[in-house]
């Protein structure tokens, strides 16, 4: 027991206490399997627009959060240089054609896809 008379846990501590399995191995292959999809993700940027609109057409929060979570993983997918006008390109669409869903513009808003 420490001075306030909680138990010290005694373990491996940190991922290898919860997940055992795990080795430098996995951190590594977590990235590799991160960079290949967002690899495809940049592929076709057109597919991910796509699944965009079919989300916001659903009309749930739920929905919009997705939507805007995918815009900001295709921001990520085209890097730098074209990502950021691209993606906002698109997010200011959405807006304009949906400016009464006012839960997609603070989904948009919450990943940075709109000002």
């Amino acid at each position: 027991m420490d001075s306030r008379g909680t138990p010290i846990r005694k373990g491996k501590g940190g991922i290898l206490e919860i997940y055992p399995e795990a080795d430098a191995d996995t951190y590594d292959n977590y990235w590799e399997d991160v960079d290949s999809v967002l690899d495809d993700i940049a592929k076709n940027p057109e597919k991910v627009v796509a699944s965009v609109h079919r989300l916001v057409a659903e009309r749930s929060g739920n929905s919009y959060k997705q939507a805007a979570r995918e815009l900001a993983e295709l921001r990520e997918a085209l890097g730098p240089e074209k990502g950021p006008d691209y993606v906002q390109a698109v997010a200011g669409k959405l807006h304009a054609d949906n400016a009464r869903r006012y839960a997609l513009t603070a989904a948009l808003r919450g990943e940075a896809l709109l000002p």
